[in-house]
Formats: C-alpha cells, structure tokens, sequence
C-alpha cells in the first residue's frame, strides 16, 4: 500500500513541476528575439533579415525582370533608408487577390521615372507591419495607431537608371492608415495630371482622395488638394477662379435621426499657401 502511495505521489509531483517555467522545455515563440523575448517589431537588425528573405524569394518567383523594377526599388529601400520603411503595397484585388506595389512608371529609353509610395516607422515607436496600414478596416489606425507604431505615407519621386535609384523629392501624405491605391488622373479643365491616393475611412464611412497636381511638370514638387465623399461630409474639384491651381467645395449637411440632407456648399481658393473660404477669408485649409 505504501508503495503504491509513493508512486501516485511522484506522479503528482511530476506533474506540478511540469507546469513550471524552470523545466518549460517548449520551443520559443517565433516572433521573438534571443533570451530577453523582444519582439521582431523592436529590433530593426532583424526585421530587416526578414524583408531581405522575402526580397529574395521574390527575386526567384519573379519570371521577367527589367532594370529599375519594382523588385530592384524594395531593395534600394532597404539598403538605404532608417530601418522601419517600406514600399507600400495597395489594397488587395477582390476578384484575384493579389496586391500590387503602390509604384507609377514612366519609362525612357535609359531607365524610368518613378512615383512611389514609401510608408517610414515613426522613430521612438515599434517598426510598423505594411498590413497593418493597407485596407479599410487598417484606417482605424489614424485615431490609435501607436500600439501598432505610426506610419507616415510619402509620395515619392525616382529617377533610375540601370538600377540606380536617385531620390528627388518626396511629399507627405497626411494619413497613418488605410490606403487603397494609387493612380494617374488628369484634371481636365486644365489638362494638368495628377496622382490620386486614395485611403480608406471607416470611421467616417467613405473615403479620403489625396491628388497630387503637378502643376509645373511632372518632374517638380506637386500641389496637394484634398477631396472626400463620407456619410455625412463631402468635398469635389471645381475650377473656381480659371487659374492653374484646381480649387474645391465642401458641401454643408443637416443630419437628424431620419435624414442626411445637403444644405449648403462653400467654395474655397488657392491663394498663394492655403485655400481660403469665398465666404469668409479667415477660415482656411491647408490642402
């Protein structure tokens, strides 16, 4: 009888030390580093190994390259700029699934201009994750994005030859999250081209078009106006004094628990750094 006690009693004793974290065996989580368990989002050195590996994989996958290619600009990113930044990739297609690098072309017979847009880790906070910026339910992030680390969006300008990437300008795009994708649109008015960047909004229910009008050529510093259409707020391009800047008008709503009903609508003018309100010329926007 004695022996049996002893033997149930070991059992229970085998199984008390088992749960306790001097004889956890496991193996150690994946998405952390060495023995003080930092995770891969805090420590650039490996997050970069990371994007290396899936820069490679992606060269092998790749069946047609050409110089200046999206593939050859990832990498051009990640060897010369602060850990934390990325090509953004656009939303993804609904009917193939598949996104595509948020990158514009224009070709020469030497090499490409190209217009791309680079998200960068805000310093100080995690490194963010591309997946956590793109999509519609990602634009949550604008009102509480430092769990997830804050992105800042550019619009940037490349010209490249035989692989060689020359940086020359970039300007922000006033959003954290929620990007969709990005295009080439012409004003028509005016004939003047421009790059829409359109993010997703989710609290609001609708969307924010950043367009980017290269008023004096593509190859200078565009001009940003803002447009937006939500449940209760909207703002379109109109041609308001014939200059060559487009200007906008945002539109008045009377919302109640039966209606949403547009009211009122006031036009705004680019003067010189800020569009100012027809109405009165001390409400202004900066975009």
């Amino acid at each position: 009888m004695n022996s049996i006690k002893i033997f149930f009693s070991l059992i229970l004793f085998s199984f008390l030390f088992a749960g306790c974290d001097w004889f956890d065996s496991s193996e150690p989580d994946p998405t952390t580093i060495g023995g003080d368990g930092e995770l891969v989002e805090f420590d650039p050195t490996k997050d970069a190994s990371i994007q290396e590996f899936n820069l490679n994989l992606r060269k092998r996958l790749t069946a047609v390259r050409f110089p200046c290619d999206t593939i050859a600009l990832i990498e051009h990113i990640l060897k010369n700029y602060p850990p934390g930044t990325y090509l953004v990739e656009s939303d993804r297609n609904p009917f193939t699934g598949v996104p595509n690098a948020a990158v514009l072309y224009e070709k020469e017979k030497d090499g490409a201009k190209i217009y791309a847009l680079v998200a960068k880790s805000k310093e100080g906070e995690r490194l963010i994750e591309v997946q956590n910026v793109v999509g519609y339910y990602e634009s949550w992030i604008n009102y509480d994005s430092t769990k997830l680390g804050t992105a800042f969006f550019y619009l940037t300008y490349f010209t490249c030859k035989n692989d060689e990437f020359t940086e020359a300008w970039d300007i922000v795009v006033p959003s954290h999250g929620g990007f969709n994708v990005m295009r080439w649109d012409t004003w028509k008015e005016k004939n003047i081209p421009y790059i829409s960047v359109k993010f997703f909004e989710a609290v609001l229910m609708g969307h924010f078009d950043y367009n980017y009008y290269f008023v004096n050529g593509k190859d200078s510093v565009p001009h940003l106006m803002l447009t937006y259409e939500t449940l209760q707020h909207k703002r379109t391009a109109v041609n308001a004094n014939d200059d060559k800047y487009v200007d906008f008008v945002n539109y008045v709503y009377l919302v109640t628990d039966d209606i949403i009903q547009e009211i009122d609508s006031i036009t705004f003018i680019w003067k010189d750094t800020a569009y100012i309100s027809t109405r009165n010329p001390r409400h202004y926007r900066p975009y």
